[in-house]
């Protein structure tokens, strides 16, 4: 079992973020009523889905990441050993961060740790995210600028293939989870502001990156808002994390619904970016987001927990809609540890539905996202194109108890084809001049036989 510290168990984060969920529920009752994106549209009687190859939106290089984690050894550092499984994925980046790297706590995330997890990336082949501290030094004792700045000039001695820079992690957790008596708004801007001019002193170069806050970004509870108009010149890159349900929450019917929340949420953030003098297309990531913050075994009774096919169909439909709102970065957390979070089992090593929902999803995106319009209740549908080949990756996501056969055509193409998908699937098409070359499917019959998703 975790250590009770452990950041993804902790007791105060839990009712925090349950007050958080409490003041959105309002908002989340409104989306089940309307669909405000341009998805569900009046499209021919005969026809279930039209993908219109001229309405393209371009795709970050950067969309596809993890979290490395759980790297602490007293708790198994279940991360290592995952490199095979990890490796041609298809994620782009790798975010080396979250709690314990801010807290040093239990183990420090010291100059050893930072090269083991630089040569963890470099042989699973992504781009790398390195958050330095805004809390505590390698002693976990509060950090001086200083302190950390020579971690900034440590990666540029050791010519680590860094880009990105995040400061920081959930600091509007700090003063709930007792790291700090008092810590508000305007002490996160002076600080953060602070050590971003000191990373820039070092290097322009870097693109900094934050909040990463856990949770107050909403109306009710705003911290972003503040934070991006006294901070707006200092970051290159915002950056939240979103884990929506409580453990026993994780229903069929919240997952089901989830996706159009989370289209809302993304909406909303961007917003805020017009409201403070940003442009609107300031880059936006989710630098950690699971179906849930806590993977207690004791909750995998419900149908939607971590470790379940629904918590996988959840994550290729976030996949989806984050495609579609043109997130820089959706980073799950994470990629394995001793509770359910972890995409891979921390002491099998064997991978869970989530993984492979990943693996179909990143493996069969291309550069370009397409406007997809249907009509169809409770499956979800995306496209996106590789302009390289010109293959087009059409993804549905049925969602219903029953078999449906589907009719799907091209915008300005008049012929138009069938498909069948199966109850309870997550369906990958590959298709080239106008024709289904593979249909890889992953059910819930498959994930409860362990297996991996097949081409039919």
């Amino acid at each position: 079992m975790e250590n009770t510290f452990s950041y993804k168990y902790d007791y105060f984060k839990k009712i925090i973020i349950l007050i958080g969920l409490i003041f959105t529920t309002f908002s989340c009752e409104n989306d089940k009523e309307t669909d405000p994106t341009s998805q569900v549209e009046e499209i021919e009687i005969d026809i279930d889905i039209v993908i219109d190859e001229s309405s393209t939106k371009n795709i970050s290089p950067f969309f596809f990441g993890q979290n490395y984690w759980s790297w602490v050894s007293e708790w198994g550092a279940q991360v290592k050993g995952t490199e095979p499984l990890m490796k041609n994925i298809g994620l782009n980046l790798l975010r080396l961060g979250g709690s314990e790297p801010d807290r040093n706590f239990p183990e420090a995330f010291n100059y050893e740790k930072i090269d083991e997890a630089v040569e963890y990336a470099n042989q699973i082949g992504v781009g790398i995210l390195l958050q330095i501290p805004l809390l505590n030094n390698y002693e976990a004792e509060a950090i001086t600028v200083e302190e950390a700045m020579d971690i900034i000039r440590y990666i540029k001695k050791q010519e680590y293939p860094i880009e990105f820079i995040a400061i920081g992690n959930e600091p509007d957790l700090y003063v709930e989870q007792g790291l700090k008596s008092n810590y508000t708004p305007d002490n996160l801007i002076q600080q953060f502001n602070l050590f971003s001019d000191s990373i820039r002193a070092i290097d322009s170069n870097f693109k900094i990156i934050g909040p990463d806050l856990a949770w107050k970004y909403y109306p009710s509870n705003n911290w972003l808002k503040p934070f991006l108009s006294g901070s707006k010149d200092k970051l290159d890159i915002v950056s939240v994390h979103r884990y929506p349900f409580e453990p026993q929450a994780t229903t069929v019917e919240n997952v089901i619904l989830d996706a159009e929340k989370f289209r809302n949420d993304i909406r909303m953030i961007k917003g805020y970016f017009s409201e403070t003098g940003l442009t609107q297309d300031l880059p936006l990531a989710i630098t950690e987001t699971h179906i849930t913050f806590n993977g207690d075994p004791q909750f995998a009774y419900m149908e939607a927990s971590p470790a379940s096919f629904w918590a996988a169909m959840w994550v290729a439909d976030v996949i989806g809609v984050g495609l579609e709102e043109e997130l820089w970065n959706l980073s799950f957390w994470s990629i394995s540890e001793g509770w359910t979070l972890g995409f891979i089992d921390g002491e099998t090593k064997e991978p869970r539905p989530s993984y492979h929902a990943l693996k179909l999803m990143a493996t069969h995106t291309g550069n370009q996202q397409l406007k997809v319009t249907h009509n169809l209740d409770q499956i979800s549908v995306y496209a996106s194109k590789n302009e390289t080949n010109d293959e087009i990756y059409l993804t549905i996501i049925n969602k219903n108890d029953t078999q449906q056969t589907l009719k799907w055509k091209f915008e300005g193409i008049e012929s138009n084809q069938e498909i069948e998908v199966n109850s309870f699937s997550i369906n990958l098409m590959v298709i080239k001049n106008n024709i289904i070359e593979d249909h890889w499917e992953y059910t819930q019959e498959m994930a409860l036989d362990q297996s991996e998703p097949t081409v039919r």
